[in-house]
């Protein structure tokens, strides 16, 4: 089996597993905004020791931070914690946004 194949596998249970988990949080312990600053604050400590191995291991340095790369993962950024604070809120109605035709297709 193909390299790609097993990763998109892998990919798809651990978001599968992660949105599990963040239902769970935010319909027992927390609001679907504590659920979603939890993700992300629980998560840059993970990226910041990936990011310290990966530069490290390849003994590359650090890239220039523009002013315009900046702007673009700011708003990339705040979109994906919209995103997610979306999904999370749509939990508490147990259902996603399909739309459903009286034709029986989606």
């Amino acid at each position: 089996m193909e390299l790609w194949i097993i990763a998109t596998l892998l990919a798809s249970t651990f978001q599968t597993l992660r949105f599990t988990l963040q239902k769970i949080l935010s319909s027992d312990a927390l609001s679907a905004t504590g659920a979603t600053f939890a993700r992300f604050c629980y998560a840059l400590p993970f990226l910041t020791i990936g990011l310290a191995v990966y530069f490290g291991m390849n003994a590359i340095a650090l890239p220039a931070l523009s002013a315009g790369l900046l702007v673009y993962a700011g708003v990339g950024g705040l979109t994906q914690i919209f995103a997610t604070l979306c999904v999370l809120s749509m939990f508490k109605y147990r259902n996603f946004p399909v739309h459903h035709h009286r034709s029986g297709r989606i």
